[in-house]
C-alpha cells in the first residue's frame, strides 16, 4: 500500500545548481582585488609626513623612503629606503648659556669630534671636514668609509651639519651603493625645517 501526502513538496530529480553563488563570489572577489589595487595607487601619491627629530627640527623623508625608528634616548631619527639610511640627532648639550646674551649655540666642533671619533676606532677612514652649500644652506660635511659594530656590512656615507644648527644628518649605504642615494639625502637635508 502506498501513502500519498497532500502539501508535500516536489522532489526534485536533479541536485540544485550551486554556479550562481560562485559566480558572485568571484565577481566579489575581483572587486576587492581591483578596490585594492585602486586604493594603493591613491596613497602611494600621498606626500610623507614630516618627521620631529627634536627642538625645532623636522625632516620629510624623500619619496620611497620611510621612519624607521628613533633612539631610546628620543636624540636620533632614522629614515631608509631599504638600500641606504639616514639618521638625524640632536645634541641639547650642545647648547651654551651665555649670560645677557641669552641661548646661543655652540655646535662647531660636533661634527669634528664625530669625525675624531670614528677616526678613533680603527676601523674608519674619513675626509677632512670641508664647507658646502645644500639648497642655498651653508653647512660643514665629512665623507667616510668603514665598518661599525651595530652594522654587519662595510658602509660608506657622508655626515653634515648645517651652520648653526644642533643636528648631525648621517647618510650611508654599503660600499658602492652610497652614490645611489646621495641625492636623496642631500634632497631630506635641504628640506629639512631647522630653528
Amino acid at each position: 500500500m502506498s501513502a500519498i501526502y497532500l502539501n508535500a513538496p516536489p522532489t526534485s530529480a536533479r541536485p540544485p545548481k550551486g554556479w550562481l553563488a560562485t559566480f558572485v563570489v568571484a565577481g566579489l572577489m575581483v572587486v576587492i582585488l581591483v578596490g585594492g589595487f585602486v586604493a594603493e595607487a591613491a596613497v602611494a601619491d600621498v606626500p610623507a609626513h614630516p618627521v620631529l627629530v627634536g627642538h625645532g627640527i623636522n625632516v620629510t623623508p624623500a619619496p620611497g623612503w620611510d621612519f624607521a625608528g628613533r633612539s631610546d634616548d628620543g636624540g636620533s631619527v632614522l629614515l631608509t629606503n631599504g638600500n641606504g639610511s639616514m639618521a638625524v640627532s640632536v645634541d641639547v648639550s650642545k647648547l651654551l648659556l651665555l649670560p645677557g646674551r641669552g641661548t646661543e649655540t655652540h655646535v662647531s666642533d660636533w661634527i669634528d669630534q664625530q669625525r675624531e671619533e670614528w677616526l678613533a676606532t680603527g676601523t674608519v677612514t674619513a675626509t677632512e671636514t670641508e664647507p658646502i652649500n645644500i639648497r642655498g644652506r651653508p653647512a660643514r660635511r665629512f665623507s667616510y668609509s668603514g665598518t661599525f659594530p651595530d652594522v654587519s656590512t662595510p658602509v660608506e656615507g657622508t655626515v653634515t651639519q648645517m651652520d648653526g644648527v644642533i643636528a648631525l644628518f648621517d647618510g650611508w649605504a654599503g660600499v658602492g651603493d652610497y652614490r645611489s642615494v646621495s641625492d636623496d639625502i642631500d634632497l631630506m637635508i635641504g628640506k629639512a625645517t631647522l630653528p
